[in-house]
């Protein structure tokens, strides 16, 4: 005889959509304490139903994620110009160093060699965490191989 009030009943998941496996980019909005948005063009993995972000541990976008952890991805190029698609809501929280470390050989296999190595060249047009960095600290971080002590990874879960 099963008491129907000790029965586990998993948490229902949401879907990610096809946009998620098929590109690369993703624009990451945030919002601000008032509530206006700011996108960001990211690059991101998916692991356990959940989307995980790399993003220098400095920036606003983790302090607006800290204060109001809603976000919204949608599908973008690579200077994150949004594409027709599905807007994905989540929910978004920084993880913490060690979680962090643990995460990111994810987004490390996802992006193979350029993982480490696009982050630190400059682009015309690209506003870059690292553009005013001497050589030899762009080299040393192209070559690490963890999570820089500088970034965060944000795990995003989805929300319908």
């Amino acid at each position: 005889m099963t008491d129907e009030h000790s029965t586990v009943h998993p948490l229902p998941t949401t879907p990610l959509p096809a946009w998620v496996e098929d590109l690369r980019y993703a624009s990451l909005t945030t919002f601000r304490a008032d509530g206006s948005p700011v996108a960001t063009p990211v690059w991101f993995a998916h692991h356990d139903g959940a989307l995980l972000v790399r993003t220098p541990t400095a920036t606003a976008k983790v302090r607006r994620v800290r204060a109001r952890p809603n976000v919204e991805l949608r599908p973008c190029d690579w200077r994150g110009r949004a594409v027709e698609g599905a807007v994905l809501r989540g929910r978004a929280t920084v993880l913490d160093r060690a979680e962090g470390v643990a995460a990111e050989p994810v987004l490390r296999a996802r992006y193979g060699w350029r993982w480490n190595v696009v982050p630190v060249i400059p682009l015309p047009g690209v506003q870059s965490a690292h553009r005013g960095a001497t050589l030899r600290r762009r080299l040393r971080l192209a070559r690490a191989d963890e999570l820089w002590a500088e970034s965060s990874i944000l795990r995003i879960e989805p929300r319908p």
